[in-house]
């Protein structure tokens, strides 16, 4: 998962990642851009898919956004 704050983002981004309802990443914080902030990426496996993937970004702070995702079949 790619994620990074785009644009013009003057405030700071923190957020929690749930894959099919259950909480995969906890208070991602994405700094800036004009803080030093850059792009992440968080590796997350093992997740069992049977049918849907279901993502959801909670946010704590600011606007959590989803820049890419990459699903690599095991």
């Amino acid at each position: 998962m790619h994620f990074a704050n785009a644009g013009d983002a003057s405030e700071a981004t923190t957020f929690d990642v749930q894959l099919n309802g259950a909480v995969a990443l906890e208070n991602v914080e994405l700094k800036p851009v004009h803080d030093g902030g850059e792009p992440i990426v968080h590796e997350i496996k093992n997740v069992k898919v049977t049918d849907n993937l279901t993502i959801a970004l909670t946010s704590k702070e600011g606007a959590a956004v989803l820049n890419a995702i990459k699903v690599v079949r095991e």
